[in-house]
């Protein structure tokens, strides 16, 4: 958070910010075995994440011409939220989901909402 005051002949302006940033992540490891018929029991470990961000951004100007009664100037208000699946089949394959939903708020462009999803997948060869 921060506060800025600015005087000056013309006016007075009053600049207030913030901004707040949270991540949350969970891990599981564990691992499971499949009987395959004449070979035996396949042993696989695997490892799952789930990692939740969320960030929110807002600033605000404030002027005013006789130092008393003050307009809002430019303003901006931004937030956004992610979630992240990450999933480790095996030393080999690994792959995970996200998805993203944003907000954003200012005086010259208004309000505008985007989303994103995507996936990943790898696959390490080796010979």
């Amino acid at each position: 958070m921060s506060r800025s005051l600015d005087e000056s002949p013309s006016g007075l302006t009053i600049q207030n910010d913030n901004s707040y940033t949270s991540t949350g992540t969970y891990t599981h490891r564990g691992g499971i075995n499949i009987p395959v018929p004449f070979y035996g029991n396949l042993n696989l470990n695997n490892t799952i994440s789930f990692t939740l961000n969320f960030d929110l951004n807002e600033s605000r100007e404030e002027r005013s011409g006789d130092k008393i009664n003050l307009e809002v100037g430019s303003f901006s208000e931004s937030w956004k939220t992610g979630l992240r699946i990450s999933y480790q089949f095996s030393t080999k394959v690994s792959g995970g989901l996200r998805y993203e939903y944003r907000e954003s708020d200012t005086r010259t462009t208004g309000r505008k909402i985007d989303r994103d999803f995507g996936f990943d997948v790898n696959l390490a060869i080796s010979g």
